[in-house]
């Protein structure tokens, strides 16, 4: 992607089951299907190396470690980095599970080893003071609605990690949590806002909130199931792995040694160019590559709507707009790590503020 980083400081539901009958036609395998294969010979350079590094620890499909390690890399930038799209700020997040069955899909590992890069990061912090600790964590694992609001008060940059979706989904509509759901939502649009109560007043300045969780597919049924949800638009705002049934059968090596990790930590050095830049940039594309990107969105977009699917029309839209932007900004700045790097120096020095990829 060409692409140019200007510094820029930047203040009715569808029928009932429309969903279900939508991801059963065409999108989960069923029993004694496999997954759909993925070309990885057509992904950047960064994502088809870290496929080889994670097929090291696990015999996960790759498509699963990739989704995985997508709000890792994202949750590093958040809004840091922004894109014009669909008429506002796109800042750098994703929402993703990857759905399959339990324990042979391996979806936990896959998380688990995205995880790993960010490891170095929290080792380095776990000794602080509790207070300041709180507000450089990355990853938060459990959390009720306000926690939530006062936890992304401190920081908009945050990975909510759940091994489950459908506990998140159960938790969120509990007493305590009531207002959860909607707030994750509203968070997804990445608009400052304001929380209120008799206690405190939270400001919350630009989310960019990422998540990665895994479902079993009868969650994934059960939350599309409802007009509620699929009127919601939560759900809609995730990608997806579906993972199929295993290709072979378990082969269990009896020498293998305690993983060693080292290859994932390194991610860090990249990760830390992420954190450290010094003022909030604009991604831009140039003329010829945003007429390409907003053709295919009219293309798509136009051709759903015409067939009367409202349920994936709402799924397109978050497709060819917030993920799109915020994968643009992933791809470019993985590119161009070690010119960042330099960016950083020089701004901090005034000498330079742009930088192209």
């Amino acid at each position: 992607m060409e692409s140019q980083i200007n510094s820029k400081h930047s203040n009715a539901a569808p029928d009932n089951g429309l969903i279900k009958k939508y991801i059963e036609k065409r999108t989960i395998p069923n029993a004694g299907e496999r997954s759909i294969p993925l070309d990885i010979s057509r992904l950047p350079g960064f994502m088809q190396e870290y496929i080889e590094i994670g097929t090291k620890h696990t015999d996960a499909i790759p498509g699963a470690l990739l989704t995985a390690f997508l709000p890792a890399i994202a949750v590093n930038i958040g809004n840091k980095v922004w894109m014009q799209g669909n008429g506002k700020n796109q800042y750098c997040h994703i929402w993703a599970t990857l759905v399959g069955p339990s324990t042979t899909s391996r979806k936990s590992t896959c998380i688990r080893l995205a995880s790993q890069t960010l490891w170095p990061f929290h080792e380095s912090i776990k000794d602080l003071p509790q207070t300041d600790r709180n507000k450089l964590l990355l990853v938060i694992n459990s959390t009720t609605n306000s926690r939530m609001i006062t936890l992304l008060a401190l920081s908009a940059n945050r990975l909510f990690e759940f091994h489950e979706l459908g506990v998140l989904l159960k938790n969120s509509g509990l007493g305590y949590n009531a207002g959860m759901k909607e707030n994750l939502t509203a968070f997804y649009d990445g608009d400052s806002k304001i929380y209120s109560n008799q206690d405190r007043t939270e400001y919350i300045d630009r989310p960019a909130l990422s998540i990665v969780a895994a479902s079993t597919p009868g969650w994934i049924y059960d939350g599309f199931e409802t007009a509620a949800e699929q009127g919601s638009g939560f759900l809609q705002r995730f990608i997806y792995c579906v993972i199929g049934q295993r290709a072979d059968d378990f082969h269990s090596d009896p020498e293998h040694e305690p993983p060693d990790y080292a290859d994932l930590h390194a991610y860090d050095d990249i990760y830390s160019v992420f954190r450290s830049l010094p003022e909030v940039y604009e991604l831009v594309m140039d003329l010829a590559e945003r007429k390409q990107w907003l053709s295919e969105h009219d293309r798509v977009m136009n051709k759903i709507a015409h067939s009367g699917d409202e349920a994936l029309l709402e799924y397109a839209s978050r497709i060819y707009n917030n993920v799109f932007c915020s994968c643009a900004i992933i791809i470019t700045l993985m590119k161009n790590h070690e010119a960042l790097k330099r960016l950083g120096q020089k701004t901090r020095s005034g000498t330079s503020s742009k930088i192209c990829g």
